[in-house]
């Protein structure tokens, strides 16, 4: 009996003895990419069958570090916009972007080597980025953001707020 307990001490002890408790291949990328993969939403604009537009967005409120500025009264996200192949690349003049239902305060297309693309998880050489601010709304709960192209339509994607609730949806006759 008293062998039995040994061993089962020894062989626990030698569990112990190999498990890693600090991870020091980590980086500190893999933190922020990990943030900012939670706060990141992809969604399509179709013609019917036909894709006409990808969307890959980014809630940038929610993110800590220090290349992104965080202003309390500005929502800021990070957008990502691919026309597929054999598409009309005119679309990138007439995208169109709503948050919480209201025009944005700005648009800027971000260059491929902006720093601000380094907080994405993945960024991709085919896509053009846009980062678009608009203030806070704190009437309601939770934060839309729409992205469409003019003539074809807007796809709504809901974003936690800075209390962690997602957006309310509430009936019509209400306000």
């Amino acid at each position: 009996m008293q062998y039995k307990i040994l061993s089962i001490l020894i062989i626990s002890f030698l569990f112990m003895g190999c498990s890693q408790k600090i991870n020091k291949y980590k980086k500190p990328t893999d933190i922020l990419h990990e943030q900012s993969l939670t706060q990141t939403q992809k969604t399509v604009l179709k013609d019917g069958l036909i894709t006409k537009m990808f969307f890959v967005t980014t809630y940038i409120n929610q993110i800590e570090n220090d290349r992104i500025k965080i202003d309390k009264n500005i929502e800021q996200f990070i957008v990502s916009a691919y026309v597929p192949s054999g598409e009309d690349k005119t679309r990138y003049d007439k995208l169109l972007f709503k948050v919480n239902s209201n025009e944005p305060i700005s648009v800027k297309e971000l260059k491929k080597d902006d720093k601000l693309l380094s907080v994405l998880p993945a960024a991709n050489p085919w896509s053009r980025y846009y980062l678009v601010k608009a203030p806070v709304d704190d009437s309601i709960q939770g934060v839309f953001f729409e992205a469409g192209v003019s003539g074809i339509g807007l796809t709504k994607m809901e974003f936690h707020d800075k209390y962690g609730n997602l957006p309310f949806k509430r009936n019509e006759g209400t306000k």
